[in-house]
């Protein structure tokens, strides 16, 4: 089980695409790490956890893997969202 965001040579081998390194982030013994990114197997990856610095131990706060399917029925939703949350925090 990893501890780190993918390495550039891990996306390689990996075939990962579209790689999005949301938050990696440091506070105090805690570091935060949430990536997002799709591979060859198809699959949509969203994963969010923690890592306790003294231990190395992990704790997984969010894993979400979608197929194109799933992704095709929320992708509607999201963009909903996002329009109407953005127009808001503008003003």
């Amino acid at each position: 089980m990893k501890n780190n965001p993918l390495d550039e040579f891990t996306k390689k081998r990996l075939k990962i695409e579209d790689y999005v390194l949301v938050e990696d982030e440091t506070r105090g013994k805690y570091h935060r790490i949430f990536e997002v990114y799709h591979d060859d197997n198809e699959i949509y990856t969203l994963e969010k956890y923690t890592v306790d610095l003294n231990t190395g131990e992990r704790v997984d706060e969010n894993q979400i893997y979608l197929n194109v399917w799933d992704a095709e029925k929320i992708i509607q939703s999201l963009q909903s969202y996002i329009e109407k949350r953005s127009k808001n925090n503008r003003k």
